[in-house]
């Protein structure tokens, strides 16, 4: 059978367009678009980490402040400190007495709120950068300031947050609860002894005294 040089040339014109059409019945190609919405809007981030940011200076502040005046030392402030002292005293000593129950919640917030922090700060800035400006912001805002304001003012500023102290006792209630109750079992309630009850009685009546003359001298 013999074909034309136009036949020729039209049959690898059709043998090239059945090339072209041609597709592997199993051959799939499959694009997929992967898309991220934002949990919270940028403004609603930023207003979250401040407010962290704050709890996070709060919680940081009342382990000093709070942790490092003892029930008995309160006590001894009732009967012998100035008058707003004495007020703040009254009204810390009920949260500062069950002492590893009021640490375990300040422990738990505070490791909460900067956990919450870095989570949120790499929504905004990832990598490396969130981490470090994390970092940068708890060690500023919410250890170095809040610790040196509570130094020397701590039984000032544990008054006036006693409820928002409270409130978390509350919240962290199921899990701090069981640890403070750990903590009694293994390292013990820290109990007034004989010669500590002498001296906290000692110390109120000299107070009472002291009153005495000032308001005879007077």
């Amino acid at each position: 059978m013999t074909f034309s040089i136009k036949e020729i040339g039209e049959i690898e014109k059709n043998e090239k367009k059945r090339k072209f059409c041609f597709r592997k019945p199993n051959f799939r190609t499959a694009l997929k678009i992967r898309v991220t919405r934002r949990a919270l809007p940028v403004w609603a981030t930023i207003a979250c980490l401040i407010c962290l940011l704050l709890l996070s200076g709060l919680f940081s502040g009342l382990n000093l402040g709070l942790m490092s005046l003892t029930p008995h030392d309160l006590i001894v402030i009732q009967e012998a400190g100035t008058p707003n002292d004495r007020k703040y005293a009254k009204r810390i000593y009920p949260v500062r007495k069950p002492g590893n129950f009021l640490l375990c919640t300040i422990l738990l917030g505070n490791v909460l709120v900067n956990s919450t922090t870095t989570i949120l700060l790499d929504t905004l800035i990832s990598g490396a950068l969130a981490v470090a400006g994390a970092t940068l912001a708890i060690v500023i805002f919410g250890e170095i300031i809040p610790q040196a304001i509570c130094s020397r003012h701590g039984l000032k500023v544990g008054s006036q947050t006693i409820i928002l102290t409270r409130i978390f006792m509350f919240v962290t209630y199921p899990i701090a609860k069981p640890l403070s109750k750990l903590l009694d079992i293994i390292l013990g309630k820290f109990e007034k002894t004989k010669h500590l009850q002498i001296l906290i009685l000692f110390v109120c009546l000299q107070a009472k005294k002291s009153v005495h003359v000032i308001r005879v001298i007077k």
